[in-house]
């Protein structure tokens, strides 16, 4: 039967949905955000789960592992006295570095993961170092970016580069290096900055390579200033740790290099999660 307010003609007619309409995902605005607050939520979250330095000691022992084969091949073969011998060292070093590049970030993609975690409120555990979500683009992302880097400094470096080839003595080849180096190291400057969210938004997203470096790159906009005193902390928390570590009897970097690295990595997850507009809860 029909209410009378049903049967009225000359009603509007009502919404077919009557919940209010989602948040669209994405669209929210960045926190504030300070690079040294990020350093010093990052030093409390890792006192209140100092097993997180474990993951980065076992995940710098894995990225070290193909380089340390490669730098003992060399060596070895190298002091052979065969130029043979040597020169294949020298390839077995380069398909080493090779390797490691992927292998680093892998890794460097799984502190990501852990990082963000522990900022969410939650402890990981070890086993999701080495989830394969997001790696693949972020690995593809990196060689992109290296190739791209490469190709620029090849523009940049190379015609002073043919001349010092032929006249080790040359001025103008030494003119050429020198005015190449200065837009070669602003370039490599600036992507470096716009892209050092690059391993912590494939960590997040799963995303594939194109759609990492876009989304790393507009995450950075508007606070390149503040993320070059980012990376100013990071530089400064790495020599702090190794120095810490040589004066506790050299072992000591065991722990404070580690230790060092997660504290960047947890400091970078808190930056990205307040730039894409999410508070960080982190361990209680």
């Amino acid at each position: 039967m029909q209410t009378p307010e049903e049967h009225d003609p000359y009603r509007a007619p009502r919404s077919e949905t009557t919940l209010p309409p989602e948040p669209v995902a994405g669209n929210q605005q960045p926190l504030p955000w300070e690079p040294l607050d990020s350093f010093q939520f990052a030093f409390r979250q890792l006192r209140a789960y100092p097993m997180a330095i474990l993951f980065a000691f076992v995940s710098t022992l894995i990225s070290s592992i193909a380089g340390m084969v490669g730098g003992i091949a060399q060596a070895g073969l190298g002091a052979s006295g065969d130029r043979e011998l040597e020169a294949l060292g020298w390839v077995i070093y380069g398909l080493s570095v090779l390797v490691n590049i992927p292998v680093a970030t892998w890794m460097a993609v799984g502190l990501s993961r852990c990082s963000l975690a522990m900022l969410r409120g939650r402890r990981p555990e070890l086993s999701e170092l080495f989830g394969v979500r997001g790696a693949v683009g972020a690995i593809g992302a990196q060689i992109l970016f290296s190739l791209v880097l490469i190709l620029i400094g090849c523009l940049c470096l190379g015609p002073g580069m043919v001349v010092l080839f032929s006249d080790l003595d040359s001025p103008l080849g030494l003119g050429l290096m020198l005015a190449g180096l200065l837009p070669f190291g602003i370039v490599a400057l600036v992507a470096s900055v716009r892209l050092v969210f690059l391993n912590v938004v494939a960590a997040d997203r799963g995303t594939g390579v194109f759609e990492t470096l876009g989304a790393s790159w507009n995450l950075s906009s508007g606070v390149f200033w503040l993320l070059v005193l980012f990376f100013l902390l990071a530089m400064a928390t790495q020599i702090l740790a190794m120095i810490g570590g040589l004066l506790l009897l050299c072992i000591g970097v065991i722990v404070t290099v580690p230790a060092g690295m997660m504290l960047i990595q947890i400091a970078t997850a808190d930056a990205y999660m307040k730039r894409k507009g999410e508070a960080p809860v982190g361990i209680a």
